[in-house]
């Protein structure tokens, strides 16, 4: 595969022309360590520094930007640390960021276990999560699976204030490269390494004036380019989108300087005093408040400006511009300000629509991107103890739960189960997710001993089989050695006890049946024959008002 080296000497004809080091370090230089490309970088690094609940410096630029006299500037500024109480950047990130809500479920044909293990260490679910929501951040990430000296992997999400993408010369929407930076901490020398750089073939560093370091570049093996680029979108005729998103931006900054009005008006009431008279003799910077005494010379006489701003203005502009940009992005206004009531789960699964919507659009985007990344992990584990083979990989993303009461999320359950589109495992893990699936198992394998162990103890109470688990006639529990008609009787025995008609069938050895919604056989009417009216096949079941 074509290096750097001959990528950026291609030609607008298409003839390359192979380029030494330092004509393609000095291109790079001269295309990527420019004005434009460290006002994008500005640009991702305050987003990200809202997102992070760091931006107290570009709130205070607004203050200065919006009010010109000093000491009102300075009581605005003091108000700010107290008004940034409310992160809608990060609000609306994470409402619209719930690929990874719950943990996906990936897979391999061989060697799953070790696979398994592997996803464990790297932390798969947690580094995806963190990918989901800065794409919905910043729209471009670089995702870097590597391994530590210690032989641990790891995956690194590279956010774009810290990473250029390279294109190709005849294509600037093809990615070739990457210049991610390395900056060492505190005071390196300009020589030192500062940027890692990587293409098809080789990685090299460069230093503080963009020249490559000497000796560094070295071939990754990996047969591709080692990281990915991660995108919420595509841009058309470019590699990165710094755009898209301004809107949250924009109303995070509308919320701070709301609050801060909100917050100034609040502290300092709506009436201004003011003194007329002779106050040459009055003392200055006397406080006014119900606990001191003022002191006024004569004729000195006490007004009030009534300069009042009702906080009600504040609180439905701020409710004005939640509402606007939260619509932006499928997101009503309620789940801002948790306004509405719901009467049952799928009433909320209405209210939410648009942002499941969302979610199966984004899914679109992830099933692509996981299936490049476990790709390049398997390069990156080769020959290691974690390594695998990509060969029948899948992943099946894990469904955003339906709020339910807790007695219908169970009936739930039972339904799928009877179906067989879910078994107790998979809802033991929905239920405690911390747990691997092997713990899950064994838990309920436990659960169902101690219940088996409960109903033989009833089947002895009411003349069954034995509590160790043997009947009377010598055969075995659960039903084993008792005849049908002892094993249906004693199923109506647990069902008027109060156990679910499927389990008292399990316990007694009998297979899953249906009801056919009729009356019983020994109610119905005889012939004229005196033989039972039921014909030899089964009825179609129906239900009750088919009756």
């Amino acid at each position: 595969m074509p290096d750097l080296n001959e990528i950026l000497g291609t030609l607008p004809s298409g003839a390359v022309v192979r380029l030494t080091d330092d004509e393609m370090t000095r291109s790079l230089r001269e295309t990527y360590n420019t004005d434009a490309e460290r006002a994008r970088r500005k640009t991702a690094k305050q987003r990200i520094d809202f997102y992070q609940d760091a931006g107290y410096s570009y709130f205070c630029d607004d203050l200065r930007t919006l009010f010109k006299n000093t000491r009102v500037l300075e009581w605005r500024k003091a108000l700010l640390p107290f008004a940034l109480f409310q992160n809608f950047t990060k609000r609306v990130v994470h409402e619209v960021s719930t690929v990874y809500s719950q943990p996906a479920s990936r897979t391999i044909r061989a060697a799953n276990e070790r696979y398994q293990e592997f996803q464990r260490a790297v932390r798969q679910d947690r580094r995806m999560r963190k990918v989901n929501r800065y794409l919905n951040l910043v729209n471009d990430l670089i995702v870097y699976p590597w391994v530590e000296e210690s032989g641990r992997p790891r995956l690194d999400v590279v956010t774009p204030d810290k990473f250029a993408v390279i294109a190709h010369p005849n294509d600037p929407a093809q990615f070739v490269g990457a210049i991610i930076d390395r900056i060492p901490r505190g005071k390196p020398l300009p020589t030192a390494p500062h940027y890692m750089v990587c293409d098809a073939e080789t990685w090299f560093y460069l230093d503080a004036d963009w020249r490559m370091v000497p000796n560094s570049r070295k071939p990754h093996g990996r047969g591709r380019i080692p990281v990915i680029l991660a995108q919420r979108e595509p841009p058309d005729g470019a590699l990165l989108d710094s755009t898209s998103g301004e809107d949250i931006i924009s109303a995070h900054r509308a919320l701070a300087l709301l609050n801060v009005l909100l917050l100034k008006h609040q502290k300092s009431g709506t009436r201004v005093p003011y003194a007329t008279g002779d106050t040459s003799n009055v003392a200055r910077d006397q406080p006014m408040d119900d606990e001191h005494l003022i002191e006024l010379g004569e004729g000195v006489a006490l007004g009030s400006l009534d300069l009042g701003a009702d906080p009600e203005n504040y609180i439905k502009a701020g409710r004005a511009i939640i509402k606007q940009a939260a619509a932006n992005h499928g997101i009503p206004e309620s789940v801002f300000d948790l306004s509405y009531q719901a009467t049952s789960g799928f009433e909320i699964e209405l209210k939410r629509v648009g942002l499941k919507e969302l979610r199966e659009e984004q899914i679109l985007d992830y099933r692509p991107l996981e299936r490049d990344l476990a790709d390049l992990q398997s390069r990156v584990m080769a020959g290691r103890p974690l390594a695998f083979n990509v060969d029948g990989w899948a992943i099946d993303f894990g469904d955003v739960a339906q709020p339910q009461a807790p007695l219908d999320r169970l009936s739930y359950w039972d339904k799928l189960e009877q179906l067989g589109l879910a078994n107790r495992v998979e809802m033991y893990l929905t239920m405690n997710p911390e747990l691997q699936l092997d713990e899950a198992r064994a838990a309920v394998e436990r659960n169902m001993d101690m219940y088996l162990d409960r109903v033989r103890l009833f089947q002895q109470a009411q003349g069954g089989p034995a509590a160790d688990g043997t009947a009377e006639d010598g055969g075995e529990g659960n039903g084993v050695g008792m005849t049908l008609a002892e094993r249906v009787d004693a199923v109506g025995v647990l069902i008027r006890a109060g156990f679910l008609p499927a389990d008292a069938l399990r316990a007694l050895g009998l297979p899953p049946m249906r009801h056919l919604g009729l009356m019983p056989v020994t109610l119905k009417e005889e012939d004229a024959e005196g033989e039972r009216a039921y014909d030899d096949e089964w009825p179609e079941p129906r239900g009750r008002g088919d009756q």
